[in-house]
């Protein structure tokens, strides 16, 4: 599952700050993250402690607001979500 690019409004800093491989995006419910360069896994965990992998997105998509693990460095902006009807 993606979010579409009509969800997103407009980015919250306009300079993509550089996160390390294995290190966490922060994870807002009112933000997505648009990735600059990199690869992101995005997780979440079951009742019972399963992991779950939501997605992996790469440069150019936007990435849920769960828990994110970068799986190269990467380099991201933050953008406030919208409903599409706005």
């Amino acid at each position: 599952m993606t979010i579409s690019s009509h969800f997103i409004s407009r980015p919250l800093d306009r300079t993509a700050p550089h996160f390390t491989a294995r290190s966490l995006l922060p994870a807002k419910s009112d933000q997505v993250w648009r990735i600059e360069s990199g690869i992101v896994r995005s997780m979440t965990w079951l009742e019972d402690g399963t992991n779950v992998v939501l997605g992996i997105w790469g440069a150019g998509r936007s990435a849920n607001p769960f828990p994110a693990v970068n799986l190269t460095s990467l380099n991201a902006l933050a953008e406030l979500r919208q409903p599409p009807y706005l």
